[in-house]
């Protein structure tokens, strides 16, 4: 069979391919022609093409910085650190949620529990700023009103990272459980 009769044969699947090639061809392969800023001294009047090429002197200049490896090691060990801990979160609660009776709390819970997911990271902020701040967050205001002292939450270096941690547990755990309840509801009870 020819090239022409197998595309006249089976043209309707090859115009399928024209919206996902159409997809890539703008969102993915259109933006790699600004990846060339990274190699220019890049000038917002002369425009990409305009700007002088400086090859790999900003990638030097960054990685000749004085705290270059101490930044990358401080993300590494965050990144670490947070799955560490976000990592056992979604599960322990998918299987506390599967082994529940009462449906309507069962249903109650996956919906408060997925619901950070869908607050953007600026208003998470915010909002940890308002509660855990040191001088008008709300925890402090109670525990100054109680005769406590103000625990700095999101200054001190230890109580920064808990408070890191947590918030990024609290904000991505519901996705996590939905998923491994998925999981979980898709194996067979007679393995149990």
């Amino acid at each position: 069979m020819s090239w022409n009769a197998y595309f006249r044969r089976y043209w309707q699947l090859y115009a399928l391919l024209v919206l996902p090639l159409t997809y890539f061809i703008i969102f993915k392969y259109g933006p790699m022609y600004g990846i060339q800023i990274a190699f220019k001294d890049f000038n917002f009047f002369q425009g990409i093409t305009g700007s002088e090429w400086v090859g790999i002197d900003a990638f030097r200049e960054v990685f000749g910085m004085r705290d270059f490896y101490l930044t990358l090691r401080n993300t590494l060990m965050l990144n670490f650190l947070d799955l560490l801990v976000s990592f056992p979160a979604p599960l322990i609660l998918a299987i506390m949620l599967y082994e529940m009776n009462a449906l309507w709390f069962k249903k109650l819970s996956q919906t408060i529990l997925y619901i950070p997911h869908f607050i953007s990271w600026v208003i998470i902020g915010g909002i940890v700023y308002q509660v855990f701040g040191t001088q008008s967050g709300m925890i402090n205001n109670v525990l100054t009103s109680i005769g406590f002292e103000a625990v700095p939450f999101l200054t001190d270096k230890s109580s920064w990272l808990i408070t890191y941690l947590l918030v990024g547990m609290w904000q991505s755990a519901g996705w996590g459980t939905i998923i491994y309840l998925a999981a979980l509801t898709g194996i067979n009870k007679e393995l149990f």
